[in-house]
């Protein structure tokens, strides 16, 4: 049954609340993530010998639309 089903994508593209059931998604900040990505690259190409530290991407957010419903208890 369809509405048996919950689907949920992921980086809250723009084609994610233009379709039906608008697509519930975990937004993530992908430019910032990308910048420290490369960043991190960098900082391991410049000091090769260097243990690579972690780094901390910015939080996703959950952005609920309609094809996701509410958790059924049997």
């Amino acid at each position: 049954m369809p509405n048996d089903v919950s689907v949920i994508g992921i980086t809250d593209i723009q084609l994610a609340h233009q379709v039906h059931p608008a697509l519930t998604t975990v937004a993530i900040q992908t430019a910032a993530i990308a910048e420290l990505s490369i960043e991190s690259l960098i900082r391991l190409i410049q000091t090769p010998h260097q243990q690579p530290s972690m780094v901390l991407a910015p939080p996703p957010t959950l952005v609920v639309r309609a094809s996701t419903g509410p958790r059924r208890l049997k």
